[in-house]
């Protein structure tokens, strides 16, 4: 629990170097997944073809790179 308080400050630490409409629109773009995540999962478990779930997974996984590639080193 002790450790926690550093974490929540390194996170803020980050957070607050973040471009905040790149971090808006990264949210956009994963809430948009996550609805197609839930339908895609309950097809696939009923037809055995997860291919289209691990394509949302990898395109989020993906920008999620991207997002910080692009946001988090410009602070280094």
């Amino acid at each position: 629990a002790k450790g926690s308080g550093v974490y929540n400050q390194f996170i803020q630490f980050i957070d607050s170097k973040i471009n905040q409409k790149s971090k808006r629109t990264f949210d956009g773009r994963m809430s948009s997944r996550l609805r197609a995540l839930d339908p895609a999962y309950k097809l696939a478990q009923k037809t055995g073809d997860y291919s289209e779930v691990k394509s949302i997974i990898k395109a989020h996984d993906l920008d999620i790179e991207n997002f910080y590639k692009t946001n988090i080193i410009h602070f280094n």
